[in-house]
């Protein structure tokens, strides 16, 4: 039966249908297309997987299953749950992306055009209407990459906006049933395509990586957009597609495996309950009293349990030290817990060599007095699926008490405020302070933070008491404003004419010492430097950036060598550009190392350096330098020479000056044997 829009809305609201529940069944014309997309593309994923099983076969479909992971060894092969993980990856990836390479001595291979993936060799034999749902969509989705995508926001059961990691591109995704799992934050690993206007997830990975995990991703960018850009562009993704999966591969492996849990001293977490036999409950407190710096001997007593002669049944302490090196809120690290009832004591510590450390101590301190009986060991494993299986208790916890809150509120803002300034391996041993000064940095730090949060919030107890002081560290950090870049940063005309300036120099020096080549490859790597967002040309003299731009070419063309002709050397360099070595040398050392070159970049290397640098791999996976399998070629490897420099001009330009035969000295006492 249909409702009218002015009748009363039948979910007893009161209100008119139109301005109640009409709206949320009513769906956007994005949704709807999305819908029909959703639901062709189902259809056609099924029928496409068995055109390119049919088409390769099953032997050359396991080549690329190989292909897809890596090429891995046998005994790095993927478990059945990585299998499953990936299984909707490897299809999308083998139909849209994979191209077949034929062996040489191949027999009964499949006849595909090199080149060509399986979705085009598909249009091509069975040419789909292009205007129909499957036309466009094996259009859009033909060649489409995998790739990180950062979760900006979320309308749950409807769609999210989505951020690529890598290339920086976003897009508004029409996703229902994975949106109402998502959160801000979130990473996914996926293969995003767009048709008629409408985004859609491809294929995407059944694992969401949490915030935490993006720093690494940011240094991914950093080596994908190696060309000096801040992001990668579709083309270096296509590149780097093998090293992208492997990324994939190998966060997947760390969600899925238990983190390596390590004690404050650095050992690994390993749960000891050792149990003795004691003969008198008042001489253990008295002996082990002193292994606890917050509390005297008289307190533990006084808190202790005591029967009608003012002996001890029960006492509880802990052996402990002040402070604590890895949580700087907290004022002292608790090494063991220390439980005496009656003749029977119970120590808890959280690692092998703790439980010696506590058997050395009370040996030397109890002697015959306590008799080890047992070491009961459990490792984290099974504690954390103890305590999974234990139901949990009905009684508010501990935590909701105010003061017990205001307390651990002290300890949370303490560890915040050193957080600020710790060196983390996760930001290249920079503390958050040092790291939000880039643009790079500020995203690493952003992302750490908003885990944090999300951490957080999974305690409501917790978050009451840290959501404050979060947004207190934004607040020191200047998180909470813009990112401003330098103010010294000068308008395009200033830059383009300093740009000038500075190859104007190289170009100079070139004619007088470097060979042609080699000249348009500094002044390349000059506008390279330009277009980076990690070098500052603008800044420093213009002699200095000339002089370490052909110092670094210099360096991957081997122009210090003696075995190139009229080598170089640095020192002539700085001489002619009147800068110093140590400077020069370090300028250059950062240029190569900001934009990740290497000899054998063929961009800023000649053939005959490049070819050193290449090599060949056979079917059965041994690899040949190029010199051995390529043809000779006499000029192809022979190193560019140099112009000579003037000394060496002007020296064989010179004739050699005449020079007289010295006197003969002689000896007026000795007389001479010989005319002269």
């Amino acid at each position: 039966m249909k409702i009218g829009r002015n009748a009363p809305c039948p979910c007893g609201s009161g209100k008119k249908y139109k301005k109640c529940c009409l709206k949320k069944t009513a769906s956007s014309p994005d949704a709807l297309h999305y819908r029909r997309l959703s639901k062709a593309f189902g259809n056609l994923m099924p029928e496409l997987v068995d055109y390119g099983v049919a088409t390769v076969g099953k032997k050359i479909l396991g080549e690329a299953m190989d292909e897809f992971f890596g090429w891995p060894e046998p005994h790095e092969k993927p478990d059945d749950d990585t299998l499953d993980r990936a299984e909707g990856l490897f299809w999308s990836w083998f139909i849209f992306n994979w191209e077949y390479e034929p062996v040489e001595d191949e027999e009964n291979g499949p006849v595909i055009p090199e080149d060509t993936t399986l979705a085009e060799l598909f249009l091509m034999e069975r040419q789909p209407d292009p205007e129909s749902l499957e036309g466009k969509l094996l259009t859009a989705a033909n060649r489409s990459l995998l790739s990180f995508h950062e979760v900006l926001a979320v309308q749950p059961g409807e769609s999210v906006q989505i951020k690529d990691v890598l290339t920086g591109t976003e897009m508004h995704v029409q996703e229902r049933l994975g949106s109402r799992k998502l959160e801000r934050g979130d990473i996914l690993f996926a293969s995003i395509v767009r048709v008629d206007n409408v985004g859609m997830f491809l294929t995407m990975a059944p694992v969401i990586f949490p915030p935490v995990m993006k720093p690494d991703l940011i240094e991914l960018r950093r080596a994908v957009s190696r060309r000096g850009r801040g992001w990668a562009t579709h083309e270096d993704l296509y590149e780097w597609d093998l090293e992208i999966r492997q990324e994939f591969f190998d966060m997947d492996q760390e969600l899925h495996t238990l983190p390596k849990m390590l004690n404050t001293d650095g050992d690994p977490m390993e749960f000891h309950k050792l149990i003795y036999d004691i003969d008198s409950a008042d001489l253990a407190v008295e002996k082990l009293a002193s292994l606890c710096v917050t509390e005297t001997l008289e307190e533990i007593r006084e808190d202790a349990q005591k029967d009608q002669n003012g002996k001890i049944t029960c006492a509880v302490f802990d052996w402990n030290r002040l402070d604590n090196p890895v949580h700087k809120g907290m004022p002292n690290t608790v090494l063991a817990k220390i439980e005496i009832r009656n003749d029977r004591m119970t120590i808890g510590v959280n690692s092998a060599r703790r439980a010696d450390a506590m058997k050395k101590e009370i040996d030397s301190r109890l002697g015959t007095a306590a008799r080890f009986r047992l070491d009961e060991i459990t490792d984290i494993e099974s504690m954390l699926k103890k305590e999974v299986a234990e139901s949990p208790s009905l009684e508010p916890p501990i935590e909701a008490d105010p003061e017990i809150q205001a307390h651990i509120g002290q300890m949370l803002r303490a560890h915040w405020e050193g957080w600020v300034d710790m060196k983390l391996p996760i930001l290249k041993n920079k503390t958050p302070r040092q790291a939000v000064k880039t643009p790079d940095g500020r995203e690493a730090v952003e992302a750490l933070i908003l885990d944090a949060g999300k951490t957080a919030k999974r305690d409501p107890n917790r978050w009451a008491v840290e959501k404050e002081i979060i947004a207190d560290v934004r607040r020191k950090l200047k998180l909470d404003r813009p990112f401003r870049e330098k103010k010294n940063v000068p308008d395009p005309k200033v830059l383009a004419e300093r740009v000038g300036q500075i190859k104007e120099r190289i170009t100079e020096f070139g004619k007088k010492r470097l060979h042609d080549t080699y000249t348009g490859f500094a002044v390349k790597l000059c506008d390279t430097i330009a277009g980076s967002d990690r070098l500052n040309i603008h800044r420093g003299r213009v002699d200095i950036w000339a002089a370490a731009i052909v110092y670094a070419v210099a360096r991957l063309n081997f122009l210090f060598s003696d075995e190139t002709p009229n080598h170089l050397t640095a020192q002539e360099i700085c001489n002619w550009f009147q800068v110093k070595p140590s400077t020069t040398g370090n300028k250059a050392s950062e240029i190569l190392n900001a934009l990740n070159l290497y000899q054998g970049d063929e961009r800023f290397c000649a053939p005959h350096v490049t070819r050193i640098f290449r090599f060949y791999e056979d079917r059965h996976g041994f690899i040949y330098p190029a010199s051995t399998v390529e043809p000779e070629d006499g000029q192809a490897d022979a190193p560019l020479p140099l112009k000579p420099s003037p000394e060496t001009q002007k020296a064989k330009s010179k004739p050699p000056e005449k020079t007289e035969k010295p006197a003969k000295k002689t000896n007026e006492r000795q007389p001479s044997l010989f005319d002269d």
